[in-house]
């Protein structure tokens, strides 16, 4: 039953909404964080992630929508054989309701569902490029925790990079969210990491990437792109960055993985 409401949760539709400008710092969205990804073939998605080192949790092929839990040892992620707005955000808490007032407090609106008992289920935020942010009415006990994989290729986790045309706009946005501040920078664009403890999500005012991408860090870039082309993974160069490189899943979800000496 718990598995049957993820799953039905996931695939809400986003709506859209707007954002104030009132900060409130380190409010948590939910205690439970996940990724989701849409898949446009299960077995091909998870084949990919597989072979890049993703360690597979729960497969679900049967499903009326198939879909799978995997982890990268950082973060996990749900792939789902479902047309959404990807990557999209989902976070669980089983006490959404005492939330909700501190969202609208910080300026935000949410789309809310409604069970047929009239109980909340979930709400939902659009950040301003589009990125959708689920907030799941559910106990997150017993859900998957990442698992640690010696066999990723892709190295440390980033963080998840989101192209932004309006630096400032984005960064009120996230801060509402409960976001707190990490780094930031105007080289070589102006660029801003925030976290809430739970993932980094990076704002970048920049065309060198247009879509969001999951984001890391290698000790050893000649030999992520030796493991890459063994794979058959068509990848490219980075503008501006010597060992950087990019390349897509075959659902065009953008990675990136930049080297550790260099940075972002």
């Amino acid at each position: 039953m718990v598995k049957k409401v993820i799953l039905t949760l996931v695939i809400i539709t986003i709506f859209s909404c707007t954002s104030g400008e009132k900060t409130k710092e380190r409010m948590q969205t939910g205690n439970y964080f996940q990724i989701s990804l849409s898949s446009e073939n299960l077995q091909t998605s998870l084949d990919f992630y597989l072979n890049l080192g993703f360690s597979e949790i729960e497969v679900y092929k049967d499903a009326a929508v198939p879909w799978a839990i995997i982890s990268d040892g950082f973060n996990i992620y749900m792939l789902s054989q479902n047309k959404f707005p990807s990557p999209a955000l989902n976070y669980y808490d089983k006490n959404l309701e005492e939330r909700l007032p501190a969202l609208e407090e910080a300026g935000l609106k949410t789309e809310q569902t409604t069970g047929e008992s009239g109980k909340l289920q979930s709400a939902v935020l659009i950040d301003p490029t589009g990125v959708g942010i689920s907030l799941i009415n559910m106990d997150s006990r017993g859900l998957p925790r990442p698992s640690l994989s010696d066999s990723l290729l892709t190295g440390r986790f980033l963080e998840l990079s989101i192209p932004v045309p309006d630096l400032t706009e984005s960064l009120i946005f996230w801060k509402n969210l409960g976001f707190h501040l990490v780094s930031e920078g105007v080289k070589p664009y102006p660029m801003t990491v925030l976290s809430d403890n739970q993932i980094r999500i990076g704002l970048h005012q920049t065309v060198v990437f247009t879509s969001p991408a999951i984001t890391y860090s290698t000790t050893n870039p000649d030999q992520t792109k030796k493991e890459l082309t063994d794979l058959g993974t068509e990848f490219e160069s980075i503008p501006g960055y010597t060992n950087g490189i990019r390349f897509t899943s075959p659902d065009n979800q953008l990675f990136l993985i930049y080297s550790a000496r260099e940075g972002i």
